[in-house]
């Protein structure tokens, strides 16, 4: 019996590679299970079962290269679609950047129109990712609501936290308070990102992003990637003329968001999102600097050299609480992840 069992184990071979990290060691499973009932019935039948078995296995093969050459043609069309979906927020949002100078003289409800527009596809695409179990593509709109969440907290736990580091500023541990200042925020969202995937791991009808992310934690770490998007608005905050350099960085997540899609393995991921990040602060950077003397609703004496230098370095700052809290998660990549079985490892 053991004989049969190993030539089944190196017919499985024969599979598609992915068919076979999914359903090999199941196939495996139910045939040694079934060969140990049908000897119970005698040698016999015992050997028609085996003959049968064997013999539909061709066609079975021939069916599941056949699936996955098809599934390939249809994921190609479908990679696509996810791409689309995925970057839509980013894409409406540089419209909305671009149409903005035109919309100076028109009537308030203009305005607000776009803004309901904005929102309500948001929204929408959002809604319809959660009805479809949160696919790849709607995580990104995750972390967009998540940092809304995050931001509702922070309101009011942010007033006693800069209460709190308040008496730094004006001597020597004025950079401290700088670089802690942010971290509350920051902090809180791959938190909030961990909670989040605990309660996805005990709700049903999430159970498979559970699994998913179990396989992959850049998964986590691509949800709060959306949240980049008011790292890039908090940059300018208060800031006027700023419409370029933002609709500069928003292309620049967007590259990110294509980057991560079509990268092949958790490195490559990885880079990705932190290429995203820097290149997108990188432009808020510059642009502040170059934008900072033109703020005249603002006090003339922040307008000096060493406060530019000094908006320049906390979008530094920014960067490095950002990169932090979106790339946190794909530590848990470290995690040892559910053993796949391969028929080369049944005995």
């Amino acid at each position: 019996m053991r004989v049969v069992v190993r030539v089944y184990a190196l017919l499985l071979r024969l599979y598609p590679p992915r068919f076979r990290a999914e359903f090999a060691e199941e196939m495996q499973g139910v045939f040694e299970d079934a060969l140990t009932d049908s000897v119970r019935h005698g040698q016999r039948y015992a050997a028609l079962w085996c003959a049968h078995e064997l013999s539909t296995l061709p066609a079975e093969v021939a069916r599941a290269h056949w699936h996955t050459r098809r599934g390939q043609a249809m994921n190609s069309h479908s990679s696509r679609t996810e791409t689309l979906l995925a970057l839509s927020p980013l894409f409406i949002g540089i419209a909305s950047l671009l149409v903005r100078p035109f919309a100076t003289g028109m009537p308030a409800w203009v305005s607000a129109m776009m803004a309901v527009a904005f929102t309500g596809t948001i929204a929408g695409l959002f809604i319809a990712g959660l009805l479809k179990g949160l696919p790849r593509w709607a995580l990104p709109y995750t972390g967009f609501a998540l940092i809304v969440l995050v931001l509702y907290v922070h309101g009011w736990a942010g007033n006693w936290f800069a209460g709190a580091i308040k008496p730094l500023y004006g001597t020597p541990y004025m950079g401290i308070a700088q670089w802690l200042y942010p971290a509350m925020l920051w902090l809180s969202l791959p938190i909030a990102a961990v909670l989040g995937a605990l309660i996805v791991a005990v709700t049903p009808p999430f159970r498979a992003l559970w699994n998913r992310l179990r396989q992959d934690w850049t998964l986590l770490s691509f949800a709060l990637y959306g949240a980049e998007v008011f790292a890039l608005l908090l940059a300018f905050e208060e800031y006027r003329g700023q419409e370029p350099y933002l609709v500069i960085g928003l292309l620049c997540l967007a590259a990110g968001v294509w980057a991560y899609l079509n990268s092949k393995n958790t490195p490559q991921r990885i880079l990705a999102l932190f290429a995203g990040i820097t290149l997108a602060l990188a432009v808020a950077a510059v642009g502040k600097w170059f934008i900072r003397p033109h703020q005249t609703h603002w006090p003339s004496d922040i307008l000096t050299d060493a406060n530019r230098l000094n908006e320049v370095g906390s979008t530094i700052v920014l960067w490095a609480w950002v990169v932090f809290a979106v790339l946190a998660p794909s530590l848990l990549e470290l995690l040892p992840h559910r053993p796949t079985l391969s028929p080369s490892g049944q005995g």
